[in-house]
C-alpha cells in the first residue's frame, strides 16, 4: 500500500492522487465515509474503502442501517457532459446530413468550382456513413447516461471512426482545392482558397472531440461507471 497512490470520489467527481497516509488520515478523522469508493493502481475496479484489507483497520465504525444500505450508483461527470453531447452532435448530424447532400447537386457551380464525378460520389458516400454514424452516436449518447458498457464502448470506437475519417477528409480537402488552385480565375479564386483554408481549419478542429471522447472513455472511473 506504501508504494502506491490512491483516488477516492467525492460529489461524483474523482479526487487524488493522494498519498496512502492522507487517505488514511481522512478515513480515521471520518471526513471520508468507509463506504467510499476508492481506487489505485493495480486494482481492477473502483470499491468501498471498507472492502479493501489493508483500510480496514484504519475506518469509523459504520451504523447497522449503513451496512443494509446498498451502495449508490455514481454517474461521474465526464460520462454526463460526454453523453450529452454525443446526443447533440448525433442530432447536428442527422439535421445537416440532408442539406449537405443537396448542396453538392446544386447546379451551376462557378467554373473552376466543380467537382467531378468521383468526388461526388465520395461526398454522397461520405454522408451517408456520416448519417448512420450520427445515429450510433445519438444512442450512444443516451447509453451513456443511463451508464451502459456497449455505450462506452460504441463512444470510443466512434472516437477513433471520427479520427481517421477526420484526417482522410482533411487530406481529401488540401487534395481537391490544392488541385483548382491552377484553374482558378479571380473571380473564384477566393472561393477556392477559403474551401481550402476552411476545409483545414474544420478538419483540425474535427480532430478534437474525438481525442477527448477516446481519452475519457477509457478512464478507469468511466470504465467502472458504466458496467450495466
Amino acid at each position: 500500500m506504501a508504494d502506491r497512490m490512491w483516488y477516492y470520489m467525492r460529489d461524483n467527481e474523482q479526487v487524488g492522487p493522494v498519498s496512502p497516509e492522507e487517505l488514511l488520515r481522512l478515513l480515521a478523522t471520518g471526513t471520508l465515509a468507509a463506504d467510499v469508493y476508492v481506487w489505485a493502481e493495480g486494482m481492477s475496479e473502483w470499491r468501498p474503502a471498507s472492502e479493501i484489507v489493508e483500510l480496514g483497520g484504519h475506518l469509523p465504525p459504520v451504523s447497522s442501517a449503513e451496512e443494509l444500505m446498498p451502495p449508490s450508483i455514481i454517474r461521474p461527470k465526464p460520462v454526463t457532459v460526454f453523453g450529452i453531447l454525443n446526443i447533440i452532435f448525433g442530432i447536428l448530424g442527422l439535421l445537416c446530413t440532408p442539406l449537405a447532400i443537396a448542396v453538392t447537386f446544386l447546379p451551376n457551380q462557378p467554373e473552376g468550382l466543380q467537382l467531378g464525378p468521383a468526388m461526388k460520389a465520395y461526398g454522397i458516400v461520405g454522408h451517408i456513413i456520416g448519417f448512420a454514424v450520427s445515429i450510433l452516436l445519438l444512442a450512444a449518447g443516451i447509453g451513456l447516461l443511463h451508464l451502459k458498457r456497449w455505450a462506452r464502448k460504441a463512444s470510443y470506437g466512434y472516437g477513433w471512426f471520427a479520427l481517421v475519417w477526420a484526417l482522410v477528409g482533411l487530406a481529401v480537402n488540401v487534395i481537391v482545392y490544392s488541385s483548382m488552385l491552377p484553374k482558378a480565375s479571380p473571380e473564384t479564386m477566393p472561393a477556392v482558397v477559403g474551401g481550402l483554408v476552411g476545409g483545414m481549419c474544420g478538419g483540425i478542429v474535427g480532430l478534437v472531440y474525438p481525442i477527448f471522447l477516446i481519452v475519457y472513455m477509457k478512464r478507469p472511473l468511466v470504465v467502472e461507471a458504466c458496467q450495466r
